[in-house]
């Protein structure tokens, strides 16, 4: 099975396009078909294959998605639900239409005035800070994993891509 195409059906949500890829899932935009607002969502969907490494990809994403239920904080992007089939995991998540940190610094050419910088960092302290106090790492904080809700609102910040996150306390056998 490969990329899903626009008009697709997973559980409720119709892909639209594809957003982006990673090196084990694809995000997709889409939209729930009984939601009354039809607000747009991500989908970040990992394909299940016939690897020898397939037990244990699956178990990742099932694990990094479990950890992220844990999280209600403003900086941190939402989860709405985990789907599963015999063909595909997928987390439905909130919609982060602002881009990423990497592209806004492209847009502003690498630069953040001192008191952006300082919202920034404050925010997303506090959001790791959140994460920290239930035990659970992210492992992966880097300019594309943090995303803006709104373009060029730095307080719109959120922590995203939990694949490689780990609480050592409950699952100190994934690394």
């Amino acid at each position: 099975m490969g990329p899903l195409h626009p008009g697709a059906l997973i559980g409720d949500y119709q892909i639209e396009r594809m957003l982006g890829t990673g090196s084990t899932s694809m995000v997709y935009l889409a939209r729930s078909l009984s939601a009354p607002d039809r607000a747009p969502i991500a989908l970040k969907v990992r394909l299940k294959g016939h690897s020898q490494h397939e037990a244990l990809l699956s178990q990742r994403f099932q694990e990094s998605t479990r950890l992220h239920y844990h999280f209600c904080h403003p900086h941190i992007a939402w989860l709405h639900e985990w789907i599963e089939s015999d063909t595909l995991q997928v987390s439905v998540l909130e919609y982060l239409e602002g881009g990423t940190l990497t592209e806004l610094l492209e847009r502003r050419e690498g630069h953040l005035n001192r008191d952006e910088g300082c919202l920034l960092g404050a925010h997303l302290a506090d959001a790791l800070d959140h994460m920290h106090e239930l035990h659970i790492f992210h492992r992966d904080i880097k300019p594309d994993n943090i995303l803006f809700a709104v373009s060029n609102d730095l307080s719109s910040v959120r922590i995203s891509d939990f694949d490689v996150s780990k609480n050592p306390y409950m699952s100190p056998h994934i690394t």
